[in-house]
């Protein structure tokens, strides 16, 4: 095994969690008729294909110098980190909004609330072998960070990213739970 972080594994990581998470996500939709779970698959479907993009940033940037980019290509890695920044703040915060809009003047009654439960529990586990992946490519990296500062960057924000999703998914467990449970959401 390489003693190098590799931040292409740590991506692969993240998209199988967030594959896992979005077929759960259609399961659910589909068994209980939820748009908003519907919604959620959706959203996990575009994380999926920000990974996807990322992958793509990975693969451009390591092509070899030639007389048209004499520096070679990897700052292309940026660009395409850049576009996905772009497609989760603006498609990502724009779907949201229209979202909370729509349950705000056409609330529904929660239905399946179980379902809802142990998606966001079954969400929690795989985000959890992410990260664990993740812990694991960070440790390497940072032991060579003064040589690969590049590399241990792009790891140790793919692992905040997978510690804001669990903090995500625990408040909307506790979200879920209390409504379940007292009939309104405390959160």
């Amino acid at each position: 095994m390489s003693t190098q972080g590799d931040s292409l594994k740590s991506i692969i990581y993240a998209l199988a969690a967030n594959a896992s998470i979005a077929l759960a996500k259609y399961v659910a939709a589909f068994v209980s008729g939820s748009g908003s779970m519907f919604a959620e698959a959706i959203h996990s479907t575009a994380d999926c294909g920000n990974q996807l993009l990322l992958l793509l940033g990975i693969k451009r940037s390591r092509r070899v110098a030639n007389d048209d980019y004499p520096l070679g290509y990897g700052k292309e890695t940026y660009f395409w980190s850049f576009i996905v920044a772009i497609m989760l703040f603006s498609l990502g915060g724009l779907f949201s909004v229209y979202e909370g809009w729509h349950k705000w003047h056409h609330p529904q009654p929660i239905s399946h609330a179980w379902l809802a439960i142990a998606v966001l529990l079954f969400s929690v586990m795989a985000e959890g072998a992410s990260m664990r992946g993740c812990l694991r490519e960070v440790n390497k990296s940072f032991a060579l960070a003064m040589v690969q500062r590049d590399t241990a960057k792009r790891i140790a924000g793919h692992l905040w990213r997978r510690f804001s999703r669990f903090v995500r998914f625990g408040l909307c467990i506790i979200g879920r739970c209390s409504f379940h449970d007292y009939g309104e959401s405390i959160i």
